[in-house]
């Protein structure tokens, strides 16, 4: 292949300005000899060869995935936890790298992103979804641009693929999302508790997303004036900078208050509230006595028991103070020696865990204090269970 000439520097007669011709276009630069026409110049060179550098650019289609992935996962974060949106751009790219995983990236063009569109077409992919990957496609190839590893002309050639509109392609149609019945939801009523009832009933009045109604907490209802405000600390549209305001009516108030509390850090809606109701009740229905293992609570790591006293129902002639369970926990789990207690410290199984620190985090901090411990046992009443184990043992 011939190398390509450096363009000069050249003297326009006619205007007496200097001139130089950059692939095929004119660019006057100013006087002829002046410092400024001079560093005009410059600049135009190092923009073309820049250019150049890019057309000749190995980069293949694969690599060039690879490292759209690899963006892909660092950047598609929302509060500490990873998106879906690295698995959508691993589905859109799987026919691209397929059909043209060794092929230079920069020889990727509209005709190449048309057959891969076709392949998804032909799978059975729902055009709205099909149009979705071409726009995951497309900003693959535009951050590959960003990122100065093709020109810019890769990307705008890959622009004028429109999207396939509907009645006028083979793609197939997905079916519109209808509302469920309301027939159907208030059949649900009898065989949930009341707190997922107040959830279901607040999503029907206000709209909101069910995550917005699952992560309400107490300090983001503003109940000052007539019609009270609910601003979530995250939602869906906040990376585009938009501020979300949900308005909570009267109905809405008349759901919401039977939850409210106090301590403005807590969650309205409370699963450990919901299981120990649910609990309690099952508790009061039961028919059967209590069996071995259902006799010893969780606090039953505070006062260590054997199985064979488990078997024979013998159990401790004191119940410890919720103090007394804290220390023994402390003493337990506390691997570092601080004091605390953090969740990586708690030998549970990670939903176990998790229950855990919601019922006795009381700030959310993801450590359990001594006074958390406490006040935790004695507000959830952990220690009533072994009362009602001793209770049963007499029987």
């Amino acid at each position: 292949m011939p190398k390509s000439r450096r363009p000069s520097l050249l003297f326009h007669k006619p205007s007496g300005q200097a001139r130089v011709r950059i692939d095929g276009k004119d660019h006057y630069l100013g006087a002829f000899g002046s410092p400024e026409a001079q560093a005009r110049y410059d600049l135009l060179i190092d923009e073309w060869l820049r250019r150049k550098s890019l057309d000749r650019a190995t980069i293949t289609v694969d690599e060039l995935a690879l490292r759209f992935l690899e963006h892909a996962i660092g950047y598609y974060v929302k509060d500490g936890v990873q998106t879906s949106e690295d698995s959508c751009i691993r589905l859109a790219l799987r026919p691209v790298v397929r059909l043209f995983g060794n092929l230079l990236a920069c020889q990727f063009g509209p005709l190449k992103l048309k057959q891969a569109r076709q392949a998804m077409i032909d799978a059975g992919a729902k055009r709205s979804t099909i149009n979705r990957h071409v726009g995951r496609i497309k900003l693959a190839f535009r951050w590959a641009v960003e990122n100065e590893l093709l020109p810019v002309e890769v990307f705008s050639a890959l622009t004028t693929v429109r999207g396939l509109a509907q009645g006028r392609t083979e793609a197939v149609e997905a079916d519109p999302v209808k509302p469920v019945a309301l027939a159907f939801v208030e059949a649900i009523r009898p065989h949930v508790s009341r707190q997922v009832w107040a959830m279901v009933e607040l999503q029907l009045l206000t709209s909101a997303r069910p995550g917005e109604i699952v992560s309400l907490s107490v300090g983001e209802i503003n109940t000052t004036g007539r019609i009270w405000e609910y601003i979530p600390r995250s939602h869906k549209t906040e990376h585009h900078g938009k501020l979300r305001l949900i308005p909570l009516g009267p109905k809405a108030q008349a759901v919401l208050r039977e939850f409210l509390r106090t301590d403005l850090r807590a969650y309205v809606f409370s699963p450990i509230e919901a299981d120990q109701e649910r609990a309690a009740q099952r508790r009061q229905e039961r028919q059967t006595p209590l069996t071995p293992s259902q006799m010893v609570g969780f606090y039953d790591i505070a006062v260590p028991i054997s199985q064979s006293d488990i078997k024979a129902r013998k159990f401790p002639s004191f119940l410890p103070t919720p103090d007394q369970i804290a220390h023994r926990l402390i003493q337990q789990f506390d691997a570092d020696c601080d004091g605390k207690i953090s969740q990586r410290e708690i030998p549970l199984r990670p939903v176990a865990r998790k229950l855990f620190f919601v019922a006795l985090d009381q700030n959310h901090d993801g450590i359990i204090t001594f006074e958390e411990i406490s006040r935790g046992i004695e507000k959830f009443g952990i220690v009533d269970r072994r009362s009602d184990a001793q209770r049963v043992s007499k029987k």
